[in-house]
């Protein structure tokens, strides 16, 4: 809400103070502007909070024009110079400086200064009335259920975690030092544990701190309204809200046994492969399905070649690994029978998922793997795909 309202004169405005009839020829934003500033041609700065002489932090936004308010002493958060609520009902609400006074104030330093002390205030009562302030952070779930039996951990889930602060760090202090450093804020739990409360306007976290491996949450503020993340008493790790040194990677046994990796036989779901296949009739696929499924075809003899291989997709018309199995294939001389070895062979662009096959010889479209039962197939390395290196 805080903002600069500049002279009359610094905005290139003549007035001749002297001149009878002004009032009829300035503008009622230059007489507004004109009587503000008429006694003190300094910035004039409004700002949506100032502090009582209990040294707390109010919005005016939640005080009403009354003879107990206007004995209130109220100080400005950067200058400490007395600022006067004004709460009349044309203009939003707002504390001003005193017009007869010289003003060296850092709307900067407000802002740094108000989220500080607000976030002291908010969670010294979160303390106090035993409420939670939530933090949210993203971290990495790493199951080491099975790391003993195979030297394997698993990568179990990858989220956000959410934990109230205050249910471990049950101590708040002011900018009190801790080894080479000064906090905005320090919390502090029964264990010893460390927590550095930073506020950034204009200065990010410096380095020195980052390397010294404390942890860290940086707010940044860049005006007022965004302050509110502290009196919602909830931080969520964004842009503007920076988890710094925290832990990321959790380790302990999340699945308890049923293994989302696929390790068999403790495996919740069955885990699944790619192969590369070649069938008796010549027939070829990339096939995604368990050892298990591959054993028993083996054993049935169902295939006359199979190779595990790694594809990003597999749909295995379209995948350059199962292009480049079928033209291996045919230079190690197995028996595979594919249309995109033959000389006939084009590209159907209009069906391409379910035929992408277009012969040039019969004029037709069809599946590659019917060149396995096509009397006019004639395979020929001059129109086989051909790859990037």
């Amino acid at each position: 809400m805080w903002h600069f309202t500049l002279p009359i004169e610094a905005r290139g405005v003549k007035i001749d103070y002297s001149s009878v009839g002004m009032e009829s020829q300035l503008s009622k934003g230059a007489r507004d502007n004109e009587l503000v500033e008429k006694d003190n041609r300094t910035q004039i700065i409004k700002y949506q909070y100032a502090i009582d002489s209990n040294e707390k932090t109010i919005n005016v936004e939640n005080l009403s024009a009354n003879s107990e308010v206007r004995k209130k002493v109220f100080r400005c958060l950067s200058c400490n110079n007395i600022l006067i609520p004004v709460l009349g009902q044309k203009k939003r609400k707002h504390f001003r400086h005193k017009l007869d006074v010289q003003l060296n104030c850092s709307p900067e330093t407000y802002l740094h200064k108000l989220a500080k002390l607000k976030f002291y205030e908010v969670y010294s009562n979160c303390i106090k009335y035993n409420q939670p302030f939530w933090v949210d952070f993203e971290v990495s779930q790493i199951c080491d259920y099975y790391q003993v039996d195979f030297l394997k951990t698993c990568n179990f889930n990858k989220g956000k975690q959410k934990f109230n602060l205050v249910e471990y760090f049950k101590n708040i202090e002011l900018e009190q030092r801790e080894g080479s450093f000064i906090p905005d804020v320090l919390l502090t739990s029964a264990k010893g544990d460390k927590i550095f409360i930073e506020v950034a306007v204009t200065h990010e976290v410096s380095f020195e701190k980052i390397k010294s491996q404390h942890r860290i949450i940086e707010i940044s503020i860049a005006q007022e309204s965004d302050i509110e993340v502290i009196n919602n008493q909830y931080l969520l790790e964004s842009e503007k809200i920076k988890f710094i040194n925290f832990k990321r990677k959790q380790i302990k046994n999340y699945c308890h046994g049923s293994c989302i990796e696929g390790i068999q036989p403790y495996a919740k779901c069955p885990a699944l492969y790619n192969f590369f296949t070649i069938y008796p009739n010549g027939k070829s696929a990339i096939i995604q399905e368990t050892l298990e499924w591959l054993q028993e075809k083996i054993e049935t003899k169902s295939f006359i070649y199979h190779e595990l291989v790694e594809v990003d997709n597999i749909d295995n018309r379209r995948n350059k690994v199962f292009l480049r199995k079928i033209v291996e294939a045919y230079f190690n001389k197995l028996s595979v029978r594919n249309c995109y070895l033959c000389r006939y062979h084009g590209s159907n662009f209009r069906n391409y998922d379910d035929n992408p096959i277009f012969c040039k010889f019969l004029k037709k479209t069809c599946n590659s793997n019917e060149a396995a039962n096509c009397q006019f197939y004639r395979a020929d390395p001059k129109s086989f795909p051909t790859f990037d290196s």
